[in-house]
């Protein structure tokens, strides 16, 4: 029997941890502090133009008054959202669908453990080519379920929307490093999901049309189902 490399290790790893807190907290209190984090975000980004003028009276530079203002105000409702969530779930966990409650979170933290290990994986195959991949990357067990996992990941995320929130990114995404990296590394998808790329590439072209960074992507990821 193989043994398992330190890419496994890892990966378990990150699962093990992800699953036992999302067990522990339950999936409406995991649910809730995302909602949260991203409450908090957009607050701290709502009240800066609004409190701007009247912290700058009290702080200078300008930059550490800004800077005092986000911090401030994220954290004042990532807490306060918080303590309301965990007075909510405590009760929750109380009642006869707690049980199910921590259930439902057990498998949110594992998928959650997925999406993180995936997304490494996709940033490493940014980063260095296969052949440049440490040894304990390359004969990892866990190896093939990665890519697979990377494959559906590269799949969802929104890159025809990137563009338009980061600066500069599509001249970066447009590179050939990553559709190369689907080419050539990312395995076979099963065929349903094959046929869902399909149908939503066809979908997506007859509406309001992919760009052409998304069209290369989604055309790697058919091209190696259909090899």
């Amino acid at each position: 029997m193989t043994e398992l490399a330190a890419l496994d290790y890892i990966v378990i790893a990150v699962l093990t941890l992800s699953g036992v807190i999302a067990l522990i907290r339950g999936l409406t209190r995991e649910v809730l502090s995302i909602i949260g984090w991203i409450a908090a975000f957009y607050s701290a980004l709502f009240a800066l133009p609004l409190l701007r003028d009247m912290v700058r009276e009290f702080i200078s530079p300008d930059w550490i008054a800004d800077g005092v203002i986000l911090v401030v105000v994220f954290i004042a409702i990532l807490i306060g959202f918080g303590l309301a969530s965990k007075a909510f779930t405590d009760r929750l966990k109380k009642s006869p669908i707690g049980m199910l409650d921590r259930f439902l979170g057990l498998a949110f933290g594992i998928t959650r453990g997925i999406v993180i290990v995936s997304f490494a994986y996709l940033i490493l195959l940014l980063l260095l080519p296969p052949d440049d991949h440490p040894e304990w990357v390359r004969e990892a067990r866990s190896a093939p379920v990665l890519k697979s996992a990377t494959a559906i990941l590269v799949r969802v995320i929104p890159f025809d929307n990137l563009s338009d929130r980061v600066p500069d990114i599509d001249d970066l995404i447009k590179t050939d490093t990553l559709k190369n990296a689907i080419d050539d590394n990312l395995p076979k998808l099963p065929t349903d999901i094959k046929g869902d790329i399909s149908g939503k590439l066809s979908d997506k072209d007859d509406s309001a049309g992919y760009n052409d960074t998304t069209r290369d992507l989604l055309d790697a990821l058919i091209e190696e189902t259909t090899e």
